[in-house]
């Protein structure tokens, strides 16, 4: 349990805040999803060129 000085209260809910919160997410959500491919091509691309640990170990 957190320290306050005052107990929390159960009496409503933040129904405010959980809308805000919502709508950010999906607000992020519909900006991310363009970018995801474009996103997996950089990581596969960056995995397929970067030489692995193992090759790089037995080069020593």
């Amino acid at each position: 349990m957190g320290k306050s000085v005052y107990p929390a209260r159960k009496d409503f809910s933040n129904l405010e805040m959980t809308v805000i919160g919502n709508l950010i997410f999906a607000g992020l959500l519909v900006l991310a999803l363009p970018l995801l491919p474009f996103i997996l091509l950089l990581w596969l691309y960056e995995k397929a060129t970067s030489p692995s640990v193992e090759s790089a170990a037995n080069n020593r």
